[in-house]
């Protein structure tokens, strides 16, 4: 019998604030307001990329809009792994794991497109049995 273990993505397998972050400034300078700094955007980091857009909306005084949701969304999927980085030691314990007996699933509320470019790009999807 495999034991399985679930990990979150985002802040758990790897670093995607500088990405957020980027694809967050541009979203943002598009509507004519300032971007955010990475430090501002990891806080406002968590509950999905809608929730994302819609705190920084918040933050600078716009109403939520689904065109410009839309084009940060595929604006950080293009680039979501040009500064997205594994933390430290992420490779290593997968592999000591997997030497255990382990298997490796991925859930989160990333979007596929993107939670698959990632691990693709990083080179970490053949490590994971299932990603949802």
């Amino acid at each position: 019998m495999h034991r399985t273990l679930i990990l979150d993505l985002d802040g758990t397998l790897l670093d995607t604030v500088p990405d957020l972050a980027t694809a967050l400034h541009r979203a943002m300078l598009a509507r004519g307001v300032a971007g955010f700094s990475r430090l501002d955007t990891a806080a406002m980091v968590g509950d999905g990329a809608r929730v994302l857009y819609g705190r920084a909306c918040a933050a600078r005084g716009l109403p939520f809009d689904e065109d410009g949701f839309g084009a940060f969304l595929a604006d950080y999927t293009a680039h979501a792994a040009d500064d997205t980085r594994a933390f430290p030691g992420t490779v290593e314990t997968l592999q000591a794991m997997q030497h255990e007996g382990w298997r490796f699933a991925v859930c989160t509320n990333k979007p596929a497109a993107a939670t698959h470019a990632l691990l693709g790009t990083l080179g970490l999807a053949p490590w994971f049995a299932a990603v949802g």
